[in-house]
């Protein structure tokens, strides 16, 4: 114990630096949000291929920060309840009350949408390492690629649901609208420095394509299945 080196005492001062180092845009999760907003190739090739990547913020836990920050907003905006409104009636018999199944279900999907939003990471991914399997990429980096996209796609989430619950739930589609377009332009922007822009072009509609498809039928069955452990535990 004796050998073990001092270090300074916290103090407000070193508080302060904490905090200002949080909202510093040369390094860290704000720098890596503005990056990746504004040019997300260059910023992830950064990242993959260069000493440049302590500047940035590592990208799964961007991911649970924001995605706390985005379960929270929309738990306080509501939005959530109403994109999903119709979930418990379709999982509700007329005229009975829902099951406990079915309320676990719904509560999943209309209280904590954004834990399925982690599926998106591993299914993307692996989409990536087939479709774009030219970039030489592993697929990781594929899942890092991704997990990234995901970091862009959560604040847009939170903006949304700010601007929803200030000036209607309808305007969340269009956010839902543009998370799918910055997903066309992060795949253009990195893989078009490895792939012909004709195929990364191509490629990136048929990834989209199949994708959100695939997104919707994980998350279901995911959110089913642990509505069905819920359930059995309840039984118990």
């Amino acid at each position: 114990m004796d050998n073990l080196e001092k270090v300074e005492r916290i103090t407000f001062r070193s508080l302060r630096d904490d905090f200002i180092e949080i909202l510093n845009f040369e390094k860290g999760l704000p720098f890596t949000c503005k990056e990746l907003i504004i040019h997300p190739g260059f910023t992830l090739d950064q990242y993959l291929s260069t000493s440049q990547r302590n500047r940035y913020s590592k990208p799964f836990n961007s991911v649970l920060i924001l995605l706390g920050i985005l379960t929270l907003a929309l738990a306080l905006s509501g939005v959530s309840g109403s994109f999903f409104d119709g979930l418990l009636e379709g999982y509700t018999s007329e005229g009975q009350d829902s099951s406990i199944f079915n309320q676990v279900l719904a509560t999943l999907f209309l209280e904590y949408p954004s834990l399925l939003f982690l599926i998106w990471i591993p299914l993307n991914g692996l989409i990536c390492n087939i479709i774009f399997k030219k970039s030489g990429l592993n697929l990781a980096e594929h899942f890092i690629v991704n997990a990234y996209l995901l970091v862009v796609q959560s604040i847009i989430g939170i903006v949304g649901a700010i601007t929803a619950y200030q000036f209607g739930d309808y305007l969340i589609f269009y956010f839902v609208l543009l998370s799918i377009i910055f997903q066309f332009f992060l795949y253009y922007d990195f893989y078009q420095k490895c792939i012909a822009v004709k195929h990364v072009i191509l490629r990136t509609f048929l990834s989209v394509l199949i994708g959100i498809p695939l997104y919707i039928f994980f998350s279901t069955v995911i959110g089913t299945a642990i509505a069905g452990v819920f359930y059995l535990i309840s039984l118990v």
